[in-house]
This record gives C-alpha cells, structure tokens and sequence, in this order.
C-alpha cells in the first residue's frame, strides 16, 4: 500500500483543489441563501428590531456573491480553501451580530451558527493546525460578539456550550473526512500503479507506456519536436534461464530496467514491452541524441555485473533505433523493432539505427 511522500502530498492537494472549488462555489450560494432566507426568521423572533439586521445579511451575502464570482479567475483557483473559509467565517459572524442583535435570537436561534462549520465539513483542510484553528474561529468569533455587546451571562454560557459542541463536532468531522479522502487517494494512486506498471520491474507496462508515447507524439507535432524510440532486447535470454534459472532471468531484466532508469533523463519513458524487451521514448532527441544514448546504454549493460552468488554473470543487449518522421507510433514502433532485429543479425550487441532516408 502506498504512503504520503511529498511528492503524493502535492498531488492530493491539488486533487482537491479541483473538487473543492466546484464545492466551493455551492457553498458561496447556500451561505447568501441561508442569511437572505431567514430575514422573515428575524422579524418572526423580532419584528421591531429585524429591519436594521437587513444591511448586516445584505453585506454577508454581497461577500459571498463576490467570492463566488472571483472564484471563476484563473489566479485564484490555488485559494478556494481560503476563499470558502474566509466566506463561512464571515457569513458566521454576519450570523452571530444578527442574533446579539434580535431580541431573544441566541435563546431562540444559536442553532443557526451550526449551518456554517457544518457544512464547510465537506470542504476540510489538508492540515490538522488548519482545522484547528478553524474551529477556533468559528468559537472566538461569536464569543468577541457577544463580549462586545456584553450578552447576559445565562445566554452566553447557553451559547458557549453550544458553541463548543459544534466546533468539537467540525473538528472531529473534519479529520474524519480528510481521512477518508486520503485513504481513498492512496487506494485510487496504488489501482492506478497496478494498472499502469510492470509488476516484476516497476517500469511502465506496455499500455502505459503507450499511452504516454501517444500523449508524446502528440506533443511533438503541435511544438514540431523530435522524437526518438529505443527498443532494447537482452541477448541469449533464453540461455540465461536454462542456464541459471528463471528467478535469475528475472533478476536480470529487473538489473536492466533499473540500468535504464538511471542512464536516461528524468523526462524519458521507459517501458517493459514484454519478456525480455523495453522501450525507451526520447522526447526532444534527434537520431544523433538518440543513437549516442542508445550506445550509452549497451555499453553501461555490457559492463554490468550480476552477483550470483559465488559466481557472476554478465550479458549484452542489442538496441534499435527509430526517429519520427510525421507518421503515426505504430510506424516509429514497426521501425525501431525493424532496426532491433537487424542487430540482432549482425551479431547482437550492437546499435542499428532505422532507415529512415538517414543511411
């Protein structure tokens, strides 16, 4: 199972970055909803003092509204947790002004505060020092309202238990469902790495590394870049498993995947092809690049080492070579297998580029 490193961390909050902010957006409407709705709440606690609660509902609301319409700008789409934050802890001070306000509203409405830290649940934040002081917030702020307009002690002590009950509430909440959504992520990262590596080697499968390929090619004929394929394949493979046994053939194509995960650039793609046989993708290499990096390679395997045991063993590998022309991958994949399979009869462990009008 897989566990967060930072590079995991990054990704997951940037995934709910995405999610959040179509939440998010929800949310700036139900806040302006919840405080224009309940102004016939207001004149039905209060009806002499609910009029001069209209401008405090309208001001929450129009912050909510402004939110909601910048979270549409580009530049603002890492904030959506701030932003729906900051929209709840105001709508929620909005909310306590109103019921200090109203006569007998923190008797007949403190369940009204619960609306905002409840719902904002469903966006929680990533950190346990974030939700903390969240939940801080949604106690500290009724609590400065209410020591401004120096509330009854019955009432503020009635508001503060249930203040505390809420935001203990959110609290656990919160890393409840941060939790979940973790545990969901990693579930969803270690499916996603099943399906997408070779079990044995760790490298690309063939369908991934496939894909990836296209999404490369596709890359290259919008920028016009060139585009190199290897196709790399163990020489006498067949020997090596009579010889020593399959779990050391095995040892030998993981060796030679791991080779090839440190001779190529991080931007490279490698993958098992199948058996014995990988596929290495250059982005951005000529037939000059890609045939001096293929020779890196062969010459890096042909002085490799395998332990076994008291014993060690050695081997080669051949090395096709194809350079995009314009056509699709099926043709760069048939010509780089093309070029491997003529040196595998020039006697293996050597380089053949694909002719492509170049020799």
């Amino acid at each position: 199972m897989l566990s967060f490193n930072a590079a995991l961390e990054t990704e997951y909050v940037n995934a709910q970055s995405h999610r959040n902010l179509l939440v998010a957006r929800f949310l700036y409407l139900a806040n302006c909803c919840f405080l224009l709705g309940f102004v016939l709440w207001d004149y039905y606690i209060d009806p002499q003092t609910a009029s001069s609660t209209l401008f405090v509902r309208g001001l929450a609301a129009s912050f909510s509204l402004t939110i909601f319409a910048l979270s549409f700008l580009p530049l603002l789409y890492k904030f959506t947790f701030l932003l729906a934050y900051s929209s709840a802890l105001i709508s929620h001070l909005a909310q306590a002004f109103i019921l200090v306000s109203l006569n007998g509203g923190l008797l007949y409405g403190t369940t009204a505060l619960t609306f905002f830290p409840l719902v904002l649940v469903t966006i929680p934040p990533t950190s346990r020092s974030t939700l903390s002081i969240s939940a801080l917030g949604f106690f500290v702020i009724p609590n400065g309202v209410m020591w401004l307009n120096k509330t009854d002690r019955f009432l503020w002590l009635n508001a503060n238990i249930f203040l505390l009950a809420i935001c203990l509430l959110f609290y656990i909440l919160g890393l409840l469902t941060d939790r979940a959504r973790r545990q969901r992520f990693l579930l969803e990262k270690s499916l996603e790495k099943q399906a997408n590596q070779d079990v044995l080697t760790g490298v690309a499968n063939r369908r991934h590394f496939l894909e990836l390929a296209q999404r490369e090619l596709a890359l290259a004929q919008r920028h016009h870049k060139s585009l190199s394929l290897l196709l790399v394949d163990i020489d006498h493979f067949k020997r090596i498993n009579d010889n020593y046994g399959h779990p050391v053939g095995d040892q030998a194509i993981i060796a030679l995947a791991e080779l090839l995960l440190r001779v190529v650039r991080h931007t490279d793609i490698v993958g098992r092809f199948g058996g014995e046989e990988f596929a290495v993708l250059l982005p951005e290499t000529d037939r000059a690049g890609a045939e001096c990096v293929a020779e890196r390679l062969r010459q890096a395997v042909a002085e490799m080492v395998l332990p076994l045991g008291d014993a060690v063993i050695q081997y080669t590998v051949s090395v096709g070579v194809a350079v995009w022309q314009g056509r699709d991958m099926e043709h760069l994949i048939r010509q780089a297998d093309d070029a491997l399979y003529q040196a595998k009869h020039r006697g293996r462990n050597c380089v053949v580029v694909a002719k492509n009008g170049y020799d």
